[in-house]
């Protein structure tokens, strides 16, 4: 699993940024970059979660982070085909258990 991939996997599964750059021993701001660049490339979506679109978001019954982040990320149907292709976890990629 790429580098990419893994960001992409651990963000489907709710991962903050943060916490994704320390994991993956990035910088916080490579992090970001290339979240942005799976946003261009349709791989993900970002939705608002600040002040109170909680109330218009789409899961916003369910989040289990409501009012903890800024922002919260949901893998897109390309982003999801990227990473079933591969069949890879985030944990087995990097050997994290």
């Amino acid at each position: 699993m790429s580098l990419y991939e893994d960001v992409l996997a651990r963000l489907e599964s709710g991962e903050t940024p943060e916490r994704i750059a320390d994991a993956v021993d990035r910088r916080p701001d490579a992090i970001e970059a290339m979240i942005e660049e799976m946003r261009r490339r349709g791989h993900l979506t970002r939705i608002d979660c600040s002040g109170t679109a909680c109330d218009r978001c789409p899961v916003g019954g369910s989040c289990s982070m409501a009012g903890d982040v800024p922002a919260q990320y949901v893998v897109s149907r390309d982003g999801q085909s990227l990473l079933a292709a591969d069949g890879e976890t985030p944990s087995e990629a990097t050997g994290d258990e």
